[in-house]
């Protein structure tokens, strides 16, 4: 397994629940733990990672190259 690195953050692949993938943009969603899991508490969420090509674009062809790559 390969981290996706990005300019200001390292992303585990196996923390992306799912790409968006739209028009010279991508919508990264990343599960994250939140609390302690003990006899059921703690939980999950999720944050939002938005790259967009003209704002981010080393990022944004960093992501581009690992879609095409873990996608064949």
């Amino acid at each position: 397994m390969k981290f996706i690195r990005l300019s200001q953050l390292i992303v585990n692949p196996l923390q992306i629940s799912k790409i968006i993938v739209k028009e010279n943009s991508y919508h990264m969603h990343l599960n994250e733990m939140t609390g302690v899991i003990l006899f059921g508490s703690g939980g999950f969420g999720s944050r939002t990672l938005d790259l967009y090509k003209d704002t981010h674009p080393e990022d944004y062809k960093v992501v581009s190259e690992w879609i095409e790559q873990n996608t064949k």
